[in-house]
């Protein structure tokens, strides 16, 4: 591939490993209005929707609503359970220290909120390294599948997303990059690599230590 003016990366299940704990305080959410998902179900069925998205979709499926304030107690859980748990993606800080020691420049574009990524971040060390340059789904008119979080992204880190790379593991994430106009690889580790490739993804990878050969970095 041409070499990139630039790397956006989604934040959970990319850059941290926070889905596994996620995915299992989300079946524990979801039981509230009957609907019995395990973790691994919730992942393949929610990972790369936003909690009020997952809202939508239960009141559609089951007539119920979720119960008030679900979401300040499952960011609540989330928190007391990174506490603990919260590590960032293997190989993925040595990715970042390749970028940094090139120059190209990188940026973060998440379905999370701006608090949750300052928190998770930085317990992983790298939120200080991507000030400026991280963009919430909160800070746009509309979440993914929508362009509008990745084109936010590229506006902070100052490319074209027509010259820049974005990493996701989700299909919803990756139709937004493809519509935001960037060429999209798709981190497979925890996911069926054909998924993102039907969502639109140009290549998949299932090892982050291999990001930089497929950039044409090494």
């Amino acid at each position: 591939m041409i070499r990139p003016e630039a790397v956006i990366f989604d934040c959970d299940g990319v850059l941290i490993d926070s889905e596994r704990v996620a995915n299992r305080i989300l079946a524990e959410d979801l039981r509230a209005v009957g609907l019995s998902l395990t973790g691994e179900e919730a992942h393949r069925r929610f990972t790369g929707t936003s909690l009020s998205q997952i809202e939508r979709v239960m009141l559609a499926e089951t007539g119920r609503a979720m119960p008030d304030g679900w979401i300040d107690r499952h960011h609540q859980a989330l928190y007391h359970a990174f506490e603990t748990e919260l590590v960032a993606i293997p190989g993925v800080v040595a990715v970042l220290d390749t970028l940094d020691t090139i120059g190209m420049p990188w940026g973060v574009a998440s379905q999370s909120a701006p608090e949750y990524l300052e928190h998770t971040l930085s317990r992983v060390g790298i939120w200080h390294r991507a000030l400026g340059r991280v963009a919430s789904a909160k800070q746009v008119s509309n979440p993914k599948p929508a362009p509008d979080v990745y084109l936010l992204a590229c506006a902070r880190v100052g490319c074209d997303p027509a010259r820049s790379v974005v990493i996701e593991d989700s299909p919803t994430g990756v139709q937004a990059g493809v519509a935001a106009g960037a060429h999209v690889i798709g981190y497979a580790a925890d996911r069926p690599a054909e998924d993102l490739l039907a969502a639109g993804a140009a290549a998949t990878f299932t090892d982050m230590t291999a990001l930089p050969a497929l950039l044409g970095l090494s």
